[in-house]
């Protein structure tokens, strides 16, 4: 599929565990306020009615129609709370909103294990069986922080779900080892061009 007809959304976790500082001494919630940035500006030129996004915590907030600029200002203006909330992030954007005639690309930004890991896993199932084709849907889950059970998880929802019943394989996972020298700007971006 050209990659000019992809949609793109970023979701991020605003959990109060992104509150937790990273060695470099940034927040988490931080470091990817700087990155989702530089994601934005990638995700411009890709698709030009601007960038989806999504936080994720007790609550799913949706924003249309993002502008790098905005980015910004979402970050400013929210504040990391609650539990993370994964399962209704992807009720939200993959069974409710999402369209199969747009190829579409998710980027889950995550640092947790989610409140109902089962549940999440089966929405990834139900959205499959929406799809006809491999490349209609992506779902990449990029790990920040070293939680070894969000890895676990997150590890899980890479290899399991087509033996669970998932009619395609649409999940990738980055998890925070394999960053290796790259920043987590360097992996949003390649995300999109995956």
């Amino acid at each position: 599929m050209d990659r000019l007809t992809r949609d793109y959304i970023l979701a991020v976790d605003a959990s109060s565990s992104m509150l937790m500082k990273l060695p470099d001494g940034r927040s988490r919630w931080n470091a990817v306020a700087e990155a989702a940035f530089g994601l934005a500006i990638g995700v411009e030129a890709l698709d030009p009615d601007g960038i989806e996004v999504y936080t994720f915590a007790s609550k799913v907030k949706e924003l249309n129609n993002v502008t790098a600029q905005m980015v910004m200002d979402l970050f400013e203006k929210n504040h990391p709370f609650g539990s993370t909330n994964l399962a209704g992030l992807l009720n939200v954007v993959l069974l409710q909103k999402w369209k199969p005639e747009v190829p579409t690309t998710l980027i889950v930004v995550t640092d947790g294990q989610p409140d109902d890991r089962a549940a999440a896993a089966q929405v990834l199932i139900e959205a499959t069986k929406k799809m006809q084709f491999d490349e209609q849907l992506a779902v990449s889950f990029i790990q920040i922080g070293n939680d070894p059970g969000a890895t676990k998880f997150l590890q899980f929802l890479d290899d399991e779900l087509v033996g669970m019943g998932a009619r395609f394989d649409i999940v990738d996972t980055v998890p925070v080892e394999s960053f290796g020298d790259r920043s987590l700007e360097d992996i949003l971006l390649s995300a999109i061009n995956d």
